[in-house]
């Protein structure tokens, strides 16, 4: 398998939950490209998300917010500014699949409008999930507590004194209470049609993260049989350039269901790249770029060849990081049709 500054189908993973400030739910909200003004969660109204930079012509898209607390009472009202973000691509047929994403540490989902709209259009459902703790901030390089946080984080269950991760927050209760509401407050958009009880229906869900997010994604993948994973500028697991031990473990996901997209000015992209080897991407050597090439396979790479780009790891998945210059932007937005592109 090929990796690099990427897009790429391989092996296995799996979660985690994550923090920061976000808009006050009803209130306005921009992104780049184009503004989009959310809606109120309780009143389950939403707005239409604008063109983008690159010039591309868009479904109309509706961008929701949804309070955590009202999906859950018991959740941390302080995660991810409290605020998950759903997106549903309004007269575009569905595709039958849901797409998770899981934000970078200290993101909040509303940073991700731009991405979540882009994958929506596909027909996915989408679910920008807020998510607790940084797995990498507690467990300060130990190897074993990657693991066991990781995990953690995933199902609630207490694997290791460095995090605290109650059974409401982990990301499979955030994930089904968040899927739950939905269906009650969104009726005709099939959000019943990804959760079953209290557990999600895997197999109908891409599970994709930016960063650390990256890293939850992969560990899910690698205990659920997700239909799709997908990894932004991640993960970033590891320490001294080499990656996390765990992520060399095998899991139910098929090998052609992973993906993976970065920047190759990316400051962590070295330990990035160290994980797609672990989990059996291949070398990101091999890797295929998206500047000026609209269909380049399962593998992306991503070259700065174009414009302003201060934050390279930013630039690929966040809102207000996204490269201004529209033919940077395309190759952005090439690279998110690739992701959750069927096989």
């Amino acid at each position: 398998m090929q990796l690099g500054l990427v897009l790429v189908a391989s092996a296995l993973l799996l979660p985690s939950c994550l923090v920061n400030p976000v808009p006050t739910p009803g209130s306005a909200s921009t992104f780049i490209p184009g503004d989009v003004a959310l809606g109120d969660a309780a009143a389950g109204t939403d707005a239409q998300a604008a063109p983008d930079a690159s010039g591309d012509a868009q479904a109309a898209v509706s961008l929701v917010h949804v309070t955590a607390t009202a999906t859950d009472s018991a959740v941390d009202a302080a995660v991810g500014g409290g605020v998950h973000l759903a997106a549903v691509a309004t007269a575009v047929l569905a595709t039958g699949e849901l797409a998770v994403l899981l934000p970078d540490t200290g993101m909040a989902p509303t940073q991700y409008q731009a991405l979540a709209s882009a994958l929506a259009e596909q027909g996915h459902r989408v679910l920008v999930l807020a998510t607790p703790v940084s797995a990498l901030a507690a467990c300060a390089g130990d190897d074993t507590c990657l693991d066991l946080a990781r995990q953690e984080l995933l199902d609630g269950q207490d694997r290791t004194a460095k995090v605290t991760v109650t059974s409401a927050d982990c990301l499979q209760n955030r994930l089904v209470k968040a899927l739950a509401w939905l269906d009650k407050n969104r009726p005709g958009e099939n959000w019943g049609t990804f959760y079953s009880g209290s557990t999600p229906v895997w197999s109908q869900i891409a599970i994709a993260g930016h960063g650390e997010g990256a890293s939850e994604a992969a560990m899910v993948a690698l205990h659920q049989a997700v239909w799709r994973v997908a990894l932004l500028a991640g993960p970033t697991d590891g320490a001294s350039g080499q990656a996390a031990s765990w992520l060399a473990g095998t899991g139910p996901t098929d090998a052609t269901a992973w993906r993976a997209f970065s920047h190759t000015q990316d400051p962590d992209f070295a330990i990035v790249a160290a994980a797609w080897t672990a989990l059996g991407l291949g070398s990101s050597d091999a890797a295929a770029s998206v500047d000026g090439n609209q269909q380049p396979g399962i593998t992306v790479q991503l070259l700065t060849t174009a414009g302003n780009v201060p934050d390279p790891h930013a630039a690929i998945a966040v809102d207000g990081a996204l490269p201004t210059d529209a033919t940077a932007m395309q190759h952005v937005r090439t690279a998110w049709k690739i992701l959750l592109r069927p096989n």
